[in-house]
């Protein structure tokens, strides 16, 4: 509230203060066009009484609209009062509404306020013959309007340069229109709201890295072809790009500004970014290296999880950065290192899969404590898009997942092993998995989890 009595405080003292000057200036330019106007209709009502034979010289002195003066000239009528009531209603109307509202908005409302001022202008002197002065007031109003217009691309460039630099320059092109325009947008002072948080590297990054130990521009040109087209990809499709580095970066939907579809839009985005990288392996497969090895084929692993989260600013050093502290942030991360053991490179939790079931096709994948002393979460695989979902494989091979993880929950062993053997020979099915899940078999037979077991599988404490 405070900076946006302050922005208001900012619009208003410069702008009321010209318009009153511009009024009070103009005011004798608008007495003196009146005055004029009184003084033709005198001297044709004159002409017209001393002359009546002379049509044509009442003819050559007749003002224009002649045939509206009245018999009697009236008396013509100047109040300043009413020309800077006017100005200052409408001068209001017009700064709340570049504080508040868009340009497009405070237009209409100068132009139509500028209407009305001169038809009630015109309206008081054709039946009150009252002579009031619309034009001094019009022109102050239209002179506040540049003026705000000016401010507000003032205040656009400004405040577009101040967020150049900051981690707003990885933020969606129409997001930082929409923070531009309308600042108030922004809640840097901190909010609490739901977001989907996307934690996407490359697996083996650190071994990737040592193989490079002599060529290390070629790693990093590598990283950079590799990495620089799923961030891009990822900001196109509506995301701020987190902290990353050479092997992995994070991204937020629904932060800074609202994207009711977060949970589904990360879901695309990861969906899109491993067609990306399918792609970076097949130009990479006809390199060679700087040692002439052959590029092998990199592994992305993604993990996505959607909850509640603090949103705000964070300065230090004179720069900016916007911050997402979740819950959710911190398990998109595990996700992310675990996702590798189940073989599908799109994992993420089940508030995900329950935010963006409608649009696309996930499979269940593991029950896991995530980190020792953390409540265990569901873990789905995402598969494609709706029509993945309907078609007769994946809802064969979604059915026998449903009975693999009932009967490992409640430690049917046997069955659990001969309906991974079935499933083994589906379409889809990942035996990456389904070796985790028969070795963790192997050691629950060894060590039984107890008849209080809620189906979680939990990192055993060495």
């Amino acid at each position: 509230m405070r900076s946006r009595a302050k922005s208001v405080a900012v619009w208003i003292v410069p702008l009321v203060v010209l318009a009153a000057a511009l009024a009070l200036i103009a005011s004798d330019f608008g007495n003196l066009a009146s005055g004029s106007r009184g003084m033709q209709c005198e001297i044709y009502q004159s002409v017209q009484a001393h002359a009546p034979a002379n049509s044509a010289l009442a003819a050559r002195v007749a003002p224009q609209g002649a045939s509206r003066c009245p018999a009697q000239a009236p008396e013509p009528v100047f109040s300043t009062t009413l020309e800077l009531v006017f100005l200052a209603v409408a001068g209001l109307g017009l700064v709340a509404l570049f504080a508040w509202s868009t340009v497009l908005w405070a237009a209409a409302f100068a132009i139509v306020a500028i209407v009305v001022a001169q038809s009630l202008s015109w309206l008081l002197f054709t039946r009150a013959h009252v002579l009031v002065d619309a034009a001094s007031p019009n022109a102050a109003l239209a002179a506040m309007f540049l003026s705000g217009l000016s401010a507000r691309a003032i205040a656009i460039a400004r405040m577009r340069a101040a967020l150049k630099g900051t981690v707003f320059h990885r933020v969606p092109v129409g997001a930082i229109n929409e923070i531009v325009h309308s600042p108030g947008l922004l809640k840097l002072d901190g909010e609490r709201r739901v977001v989907t948080c996307m934690a996407c590297g490359i697996r083996g990054g650190a071994a990737l890295a040592e193989s490079f130990a002599q060529d290390p521009s070629g790693f990093t040109r590598l990283i950079d072809r590799t990495m620089a087209p799923l961030i891009e990809e990822a900001v196109r499709l509506g995301a701020m790009i987190g902290p990353f580095d050479a092997e992995f970066f994070t991204a937020y939907w629904n932060a800074p500004l609202d994207d009711p579809e977060h949970a589904v839009h990360a879901c695309e985005t990861a969906t899109r970014i491993t067609t990306i990288l399918a792609n970076v392996n097949e130009r990479l497969s006809h390199e060679r290296r700087a040692d002439g090895a052959a590029f092998e084929a990199l592994e992305m692993g993604i993990g996505i999880a959607t909850g509640p989260a603090i949103t705000g600013g964070l300065t230090a050093r004179g720069g900016a950065s916007y911050s997402v502290t979740g819950e959710c942030t911190g398990l998109a991360r595990r996700i992310r290192a675990l996702s590798a053991q189940y073989g599908p490179a799109v994992v993420v939790s089940e508030a995900t899969r329950e935010a963006a079931s409608g649009a696309y096709a996930f499979l269940e994948v593991d029950f896991l404590a995530p980190a020792p002393g953390e409540q265990p979460v569901k873990l789905y695989a995402v598969l494609g898009n709706p029509l993945v979902r309907a078609s007769p494989k994946f809802r064969a091979l979604a059915t026998f997942h449903d009975h693999i993880f009932h009967a490992l929950r409640t430690q049917q062993w046997e069955r659990t092993r001969e309906l991974v053997a079935q499933c083994r020979k589906l379409s889809g099915a990942s035996q990456k998995m389904y070796d985790l899940h028969l070795a963790r078999i192997a050691w629950y037979e060894a060590n039984p989890p107890g008849p209080d077991w809620d189906g979680a599988f939990r990192q055993p404490v060495m």
